[in-house]
């Protein structure tokens, strides 16, 4: 495990990391997207890799790479006070990729040490306080939270918990409006989706809207709702074919108490214009 966490970094492990990031995800203070760096990686590939691997072999972090940008992300409808806030830092590139090439490190070694016991709670304890030493990112207790396995019994939660400093249980909650535990039945995670969609479109009056303004409608909303969670996640085909109904039953409606003929089958409507 210790071999593995000390081994040489290479080229091929922070191209991955800078793979694993969102192409358009908000950029920090740099202004620049991770797809610039993916696409003329060919041209600047080298120079990155060698500077990044200057600070992940101990060398000092040059100014600026660690600024970033507070954004305030509110979690309710009608934020009034400050803790309906959600604040989140966007970070320069080069640091993402810092932090990535070291979380995947992690990764290859949290399977092992990760269990109800207080023992190893510490020994991941340990862990994350040299992560944040090289990181330079704090983790925040107050907003952590644990999940456990429900054969896990209540002394086991209560020890962990302590040894961690961390409070609260993951149930079925959100962060940054996705799921944080997915399950077995993906269909029942990602129902907010469908339940999201239908509220929108049955909150426009249908007969002041124009097919034109039903078309903007469908394209900036319907279609817009499932994007974010479709970039994180696979949702099932069964829930795509769902959603695709949903909006069609809308597309050809006129009247709530008509009858809806869909004129043009769904695949001829919806191909490409090329």
């Amino acid at each position: 495990m210790n071999d593995c966490l000390m081994a040489d970094f290479t080229e091929m492990e922070i191209k991955v990391a800078l793979d694993h990031i969102g192409d358009l995800k908000a950029p920090g203070p740099d202004g620049m997207p991770a797809v610039v760096f993916k696409k003329y990686w060919h041209l600047m590939g080298r120079n990155i890799a060698e500077e990044v691997m200057k600070v992940l072999k101990g060398g000092e972090l040059p100014h600026g790479w660690n600024d970033t940008t507070v954004v305030l992300i509110p979690k309710v409808k009608n934020p009034s006070r400050i803790k309906d806030l959600r604040p989140i830092s966007l970070c320069n590139i080069l640091y993402k990729i810092i932090s990535k090439v070291l979380a995947n490190r992690l990764k290859l070694v949290l399977p092992q040490i990760i269990s109800a016991k207080a023992s190893e709670a510490e020994e991941l304890q340990q862990i994350l306080a040299v992560y944040e030493q090289c990181s330079g990112q704090c983790i925040n207790h107050e907003k952590s939270a644990i999940m456990f396995s429900k054969n896990c019994g209540t002394q086991s939660k209560d020890e962990v918990k302590a040894t961690l400093g961390i409070d609260s249980e993951a149930y079925n909650e959100k962060y940054l409006g996705l799921p944080v535990y997915i399950g077995r039945s993906k269909k029942k995670a990602f129902a907010y989706i469908k339940d999201s969609i239908w509220t929108r479109m049955q909150g426009c009056n249908e007969r002041t809207l124009s097919r034109q303004g039903k078309e903007i409608l469908v394209k900036g909303v319907a279609q817009a709702i499932p994007t974010f969670a479709m970039s994180v996640f696979y949702l099932t085909k069964t829930m795509c074919e769902e959603i695709s109904a949903m909006i069609a039953q809308y597309w050809w409606s006129q009247q709530d108490n008509e009858n809806k003929i869909h004129w043009v089958g769904w695949q001829k409507l919806t191909r490409s214009k090329g």
